[in-house]
């Protein structure tokens, strides 16, 4: 009975591959499209050195993780028996070894590979693969749904775009008691993170980092005290006490925003996306107030950042950049769209 169902399929037995990093609504997508036309998939999954020199490597998941989340995909729907996963460490696999395989899918990014895999079975004697080539999936914004999109920070898995939320600058509604807004009461404005109170424990965070967005003047300069400066610092130049720090203290390509007190504007969140495509040191000066951009600072940045903000009195805020962190924000700021229109 299952190889009667399984000769229903346009192809016999199918091979795809990838590194499948942050799944998402593209992988799925294409492993659908094959096996709706195939009764077997072969799925080469990529081991973890094959990934060394892509955008963002640094926060691809480990082969474990990746296969995890791949595992959990086909069973779910239903593919148990149906699939063999094989760890695969060139262009290659099981499509030079295997007769019996008889189609391969790929997207426009794989064309070229697929085509040096028939010139090479045919060198060995095999029948060509049919070139089954899937188009991609694209996101609301239409554009691809990468996990280069999503370890840039810039979409979740499903392909919505973060900047999305700033399309109209949002402002923390007056509270109608004339007290505290109830945004602050309720989230404090910022994403939680580790609270550090010692200069030499901020060091300590600083050191490894491989990007460093801060917000706030005073815990900009206390990094370049320390050695460290943010990659993005972002500042307006003065202090709750008045007092304009240094201009000179930071170094880098310089932005100038306007962001007014209690918001945070469309123009500025511009400002800082275009900052993170900027090599170097940068620095995003505010005319006005930089203080609720921690939350597009973490929303917006590459997974494995870490976001600094200072509390006042109390230490610096470090927030590791992940993707839980974004989901946070990402509630901060709806609840923050629903309060100013229910205010």
């Amino acid at each position: 009975m299952i190889e009667l169902l399984l000769m229903s399929y346009k192809f016999k037995h199918a091979v795809l591959g990838g590194t499948f990093d942050h799944f998402h609504a593209g992988h799925k997508h294409f492993i659908r499209a094959a096996f709706e036309r195939s009764g077997k998939v072969t799925i080469g999954l990529t081991i973890d050195e094959f990934s060394r020199n892509k955008l963002f490597a640094y926060s691809i998941e480990d082969y474990k993780t990746r296969e995890t989340c791949l595992k959990s995909f086909l069973n779910d729907n239903n593919l148990s028996g149906r699939y063999h996963i094989i760890r695969i460490k060139d262009a290659y696999g099981t499509s030079i070894t295997d007769r019996n395989i008889d189609a391969i899918f790929v997207t426009s990014h794989g064309l070229r590979n697929a085509k040096i895999i028939n010139k090479k079975r045919q060198e060995l004697g095999f029948s060509n693969l049919y070139i089954y080539k899937v188009g991609y999936l694209r996101g609301p914004d239409r554009k691809i749904i990468s996990s280069t999109r999503i370890r840039a920070g810039e979409i979740d898995r499903t392909g919505k775009p973060y900047n999305s939320l700033f399309e109209k600058t949002l402002t923390l509604p007056a509270s109608p008691a004339g007290g505290p807004t109830s945004l602050k009461s309720l989230t404090k404005n910022t994403p939680s993170g580790k609270l550090i109170k010692k200069t030499s424990k901020l060091k300590t965070a600083a050191k490894n980092a491989r990007l460093i967005i801060s917000v706030g003047d005073i815990v900009s300069e206390n990094l370049v005290k320390i050695g460290r400066q943010a990659d993005v610092s972002i500042v307006d130049l003065k202090t709750r006490r008045g007092k304009i720090l240094n201009p000179t203290a930071l170094k880098g390509e310089t932005i100038v925003v306007r962001n007014d007190a209690g918001s945070i504007n469309f123009q500025a969140v511009k400002a800082y996306i275009k900052s993170l495509k900027i090599s170097g040191k940068r620095v995003v000066k505010v005319d006005g107030e930089e203080d609720l951009l921690a939350l597009p600072a973490t929303l917006l940045a590459p997974l494995g950042s870490l976001v600094l903000y200072g509390m006042p009195n109390k230490g610096v805020v470090v927030v590791e950049v992940n993707e839980e962190k974004k989901e946070e924000v990402s509630r901060l700021l709806k609840k923050l769209s629903y309060l100013k229109n229910a205010i």
